[in-house]
């Protein structure tokens, strides 16, 4: 009988990392680990540990005693200043990528990134966004990332595919998570009903009549096993519903 592969979410209690470790428990074939700065609930169908992967020794330690993880997939995100961002990113996925490959199982990095990737926090840019576009002017934490994984990957066993979703929503998980959409509508018009005022639109003229999209944490999920098994090494895919809205 075929060993199960053995996934380690980094971000596992975030809205991409927690749909991401789900499913796969859910599928036939995986064993499941997800890793975060906070403690998560008990029970469940996935392992989870709670590690600070900024810390190298104990990230080491930790993904160590689980055996010979085969797949990894890094959701973590931390908030700071532009260059600091990248410091710390690039700090957390060396170390965690770092701590598996010390075990000899790795076969590939799953990364995610965004619309940041394409200077969505510049200001419009153009869409639809491709996978090719150029980069914008740094300092972009996505751009060190991927720089640092694909250079590590080199001469390596193992390999790189990044993924790029725009802005993930779910109707489930989200304990704490302000970038969860889905539940921040929720909420508006919890209030508005409590006040008994209209369900007006809260932004811009100009956000009203542009088109957004939206990608499902679940739909993300799905596309994360199919990356992780059969996506061509090194490359980078756009995820998202296909379906446009105002």
């Amino acid at each position: 009988m075929t060993e199960p592969r053995l996934a380690v979410v980094a971000g596992g209690l975030g809205v991409i990392g927690h749909a991401v470790a789900e499913h796969l428990a859910s599928r036939e074939g995986w064993k499941v680990v997800s890793v975060s700065r906070r403690k998560a609930p008990s029970g469940g169908r996935v392992r989870h540990l709670q590690v600070d992967l900024l810390d190298a020794a104990s990230t080491k330690a930790a993904l160590s005693g689980l055996g010979k993880p085969s797949h990894l997939f890094f959701a973590s995100l931390m908030r700071a200043g532009p260059q600091e961002q990248v410091e710390l990113h690039v700090e957390m996925l060396r170390n965690f990528v770092n701590g598996a490959q010390a075990t000899s199982g790795l076969r590939r990095v799953l990364l995610y990134e965004g619309a940041m990737y394409y200077g969505s926090y510049l200001g419009p840019f153009k869409t639809p966004a491709i996978e090719s576009d150029p980069r914008v002017l740094p300092p972009n934490f996505y751009y060190a990332m991927e720089d640092w994984l694909h250079a590590e990957a080199a001469g390596k066993s193992w390999d790189a595919v990044v993924l790029r979703p725009d802005l993930v929503c779910t109707s489930g998980y989200a304990d704490g998570h302000g970038f969860n959409i889905a539940l921040l509508i929720a909420v508006y018009a919890t209030i508005c009903k409590e006040l008994g005022v209209p369900l007006r639109y809260p932004g811009s003229a100009t956000a009203y009549r542009s088109l957004a999209q939206v990608t499902d944490a679940a739909h993300l999920a799905r596309a994360s096993e199919w990356a992780a098994l059969r996506a061509p090494a090194g490359e980078a895919f756009n995820v998202a519903n296909g379906d446009f809205f105002r």
